[in-house]
């Protein structure tokens, strides 16, 4: 299964919901809360489903500042 289709998984959706909430749903970089937010790992493990972290590992960002960091996010989705 490829990366994005497990951003479909209702076991994602709910610990996104969660990080969200850590957050207080804003980007933690920026701080906005107007723009699409997105769930980031700070690290990945090979082997590990995206929910299957603390969620201490994994922080809000604006699509904005998520797309900065990873700069081909895009790309990246793909894999």
């Amino acid at each position: 299964m490829q990366y994005k289709e497990k951003l479909k998984d209702s076991r994602w959706i709910e610990f996104r919901k969660r990080v969200y909430k850590k957050d207080d749903h804003k980007c933690v970089i920026c701080k906005t809360t107007d723009r699409p937010l997105h769930a980031h790992h700070r690290f990945y493990e090979n082997n590990k489903e995206p929910w299957d972290y603390n969620i201490g590992d994994l922080d809000t960002l604006c699509n904005w500042c998520h797309e900065s960091l990873h700069g081909n996010f895009g790309d990246w989705l793909e894999q």
